[in-house]
Order: structure tokens, then sequence, then C-alpha cells
């Protein structure tokens, strides 16, 4: 947000359906199964230790990124 010059005054939510993934997020330090996302993997952390994101869960009915939503 920074970049864009926008003002962030909160965290920004990344709603996600995958219990994996968040809790992928949520670990410390990456595990051997992650290995290939390894950049991606930091640069999250260093957004989420930021207070930038924030990670939740929301049912996949519910997740209009999905795209399958009536």
């Amino acid at each position: 947000m920074n970049e864009m010059k926008w003002t962030q005054t909160g965290s920004s939510p990344i709603n996600k359906d995958n219990m994996a993934a968040i809790m992928m997020v949520n670990q410390s330090r990456p595990t051997t199964r992650t290995r290939y996302i390894d950049i991606q993997w930091f640069t999250i952390q260093e957004w989420k230790q930021a207070g930038d994101i924030v990670m939740q869960y929301i049912n996949t009915s519910d997740n209009s990124a999905d795209g399958c939503n009536d």
C-alpha cells in the first residue's frame, strides 16, 4: 500500500477458504513441503509481522474470489 502511496490504517484482511494456507502463513518458519515458495512465504511473513495483512477463514460458498458463487 505504501508503494502505491495509499495510507493503510489497519491490517488488510485476506480471506481464504483453505485452512492449510492459513496455517502455513501463521507458521513461524517454512516447512520442507513449502520450500518451493520460500520467497513468497518470507514476503507474506513480513507483511503479517508488520500488521499489513491478517489471514482469516471464509467459507467456500462465501468466497467470491472462487467465482463459483450463485
